[in-house]
């Protein structure tokens, strides 16, 4: 493919991800009873965009990184520490059911 029509392609996305983006309704689309579909609102970027943006403290994020990994160094029982990060942490990974048990079979079949 030539250039021009890869540039065109990428260019016909953008504006139709745009015209989505534009017109899209804040309060979401329903789905039946299942869901509704959400995407941010043209005017939430626009005032983001004169404040400044959204800032996140990257700060406190590394430091809640490194003082678990400190704990889980400094404890003797890493599988009550994985137990604890699997069912309370909020940066936890989020199991099917909420089963910690889900991945056992995969780790037996490493083992």
């Amino acid at each position: 493919m030539k250039q021009s029509g890869v540039f065109l392609f990428i260019l016909s996305v953008f504006l139709v991800l745009g015209g989505i983006w534009y017109f899209f309704p804040a309060e979401g689309l329903k789905v039946g009873d299942i869901a509704t579909l959400r995407f941010v609102s043209f005017e939430q970027t626009l005032a983001d965009l004169k404040n400044g943006g959204a800032s996140a403290d990257v700060d406190s994020v590394l430091m809640k990184t490194h003082e678990r990994a400190l704990l889980l160094q400094s404890s003797g029982d890493s599988l009550s520490t994985f137990h604890d990060y699997l069912t309370k942490d909020p940066d936890r990974i989020i199991l099917p059911g909420d089963d910690y048990h889900y991945f056992d079979s995969l780790f037996v079949a490493m083992d």
